[in-house]
């Protein structure tokens, strides 16, 4: 939090100096509180992080008894109940991060389809702009011989 005070201030202390004195004012502003925000937010995991310990230990000491576990034909004999579900609490993040990736990847595919097709439309749009210009200036050529005919008659 102090470097992101310093920082505000060597931006808010340097604006004098340049001509534009509102936008440096508002930039050191924004820095300030984007690094006063950030520092908060990683304050925030931190203890949110640190109260989900402290549920997951209170869960596994209210669920110590062993059970056995069968999966097709395996069997594991005396574990404690909060391993299975801690366990299927995990299997479950895991597959749904897996699903956020993939979902990720096809997203990246769409934007970067999109990106082309906007490369593409820019660049029509420019020469088509460029086309104008020429349609312009023998549009002029033309109306400047029609009144040079017109004048001569």
């Amino acid at each position: 939090m102090k470097a992101s005070i310093g920082v505000a201030y060597k931006l808010f202390t340097d604006w004098p100096r340049s001509g534009k004195r509102t936008g440096r004012l508002f930039v050191s502003i924004g820095v300030a509180f984007f690094a006063i925000s950030l520092y908060d937010s990683y304050m925030a995991t931190l203890i949110a992080t640190i109260l989900f310990g402290l549920i997951i230990t209170y869960f596994a000491l209210q669920n110590t008894e062993n059970i056995s576990l069968n999966f097709l034909n395996y069997t594991i004999p005396s574990i404690p109940t909060y391993f299975v579900i801690m366990g299927s609490l995990l299997i479950g993040l895991l597959f749904s991060w897996i699903v956020s990736l993939v979902n990720g990847i096809f997203t990246s595919f769409t934007m970067h389809g999109k990106d082309s097709k906007i490369k593409n439309i820019n660049k029509e749009k420019s020469e088509l702009t460029k086309r104008i210009q020429e349609l312009e200036i023998e549009n002029a050529k033309l109306e400047t011989k029609l009144n040079d005919r017109t004048v001569s008659v």
